[in-house]
């Protein structure tokens, strides 16, 4: 079977999985060499009561070396939500 996996420790990728042998086989290695996934933080979900009441989730992912005292900028990458398909096949 192929599989498309990717973490917040790993960029996206292909990989063989052999059922039989319950084994995978990675296909393709997208991080960039001086990328290494041991610094980078794996990713947690978070729950949080927005101001209408309703529970969202979101996964934070940052900078280890950023202080979190609020000096710092923050990106929001805003999605599709629960119902967006994209880039499953």
């Amino acid at each position: 079977m192929l599989v498309s996996h990717q973490s917040s420790t790993q960029p996206g990728d292909l990989w063989i999985y052999d059922a039989g042998a319950k084994s995978a086989t990675q296909l393709t290695f997208s991080a960039i060499a001086s990328l290494g996934a041991a610094k980078l933080p794996a990713s947690q979900v978070v729950h949080y009561k927005s101001f209408d009441g309703k529970i969202y989730q979101r996964i934070p992912v940052g900078a280890i070396q950023l202080e979190r005292d609020g000096t710092n900028p923050g990106i929001v990458l805003p999605h599709g939500g629960p119902t967006d398909r994209r880039g499953l096949v």
